[in-house]
């Protein structure tokens, strides 16, 4: 009779820890569901859509090459970017900035505005067009971005003191999401 009664307070014991530790876990995955439109919650972490920007006004005597750092805290730990869509204008989006040429690349760290061209550019994205403004659209998984990448526009020949601006749409990936990343 011993035997059972300390068997059952034994089990007891680890059905409690159990509980304990499905409540925490339940807990935990309640704070990562994130409000949809109507402020209902969207079981749904991953993808995260994302709408980000940048800008940056060049020099009163403008250098040869300008670079915008898009991401300057990178991406987070833990997490993919899939980048969809770039658009670079001046501060009237209708307006041609003339002469002027753009292009995005990934890199670790944005290189600083010079009258030289850079020794290379990482990793290149899309050709240099030579037209401001400018959009680009990438299909899934041609332009990824993972921890401590950055997305670098390089832009070449801005006028003196010229306002650009810089949009893009990424989905936000966790790395731990990657069935969901691979089946699109």
């Amino acid at each position: 009779m011993g035997i059972a009664i300390s068997a059952g307070v034994d089990l007891a014991a680890i059905l409690g820890r159990l509980n304990d530790t499905c409540e925490r876990l339940d807990s935990h995955l309640s704070r990562l569901e994130r409000p949809g439109k109507w402020g209902l919650t969207n079981p749904v972490i991953s993808p995260m859509v994302k709408k980000l920007s940048a800008g940056k006004t060049a020099a009163v005597s403008a250098l040869t090459y300008t670079f915008i750092d898009c991401n300057p805290y990178g991406v987070p730990k833990g997490y993919i970017w899939d980048v969809r869509r770039l658009a670079v204008s001046g501060n009237d989006p209708f307006a041609v900035i003339s002469g002027a040429a753009a292009f995005p690349y990934i890199a670790e760290v944005a290189p600083f505005d010079s009258n030289t061209e850079p020794p290379n550019f990482p990793d290149l994205i899309d050709i240099a067009t030579t037209t401001i403004p400018n959009l680009s659209f990438w299909s899934t998984g041609q332009v990824m971005l993972t921890q401590g990448e950055h997305l670098i526009l390089c832009l070449k020949s801005l006028p003196n003191s010229q306002q650009i601006n810089v949009s893009y749409e990424l989905l936000e990936f966790m790395e731990s999401d990657l069935a969901v990343w691979a089946s699109r």
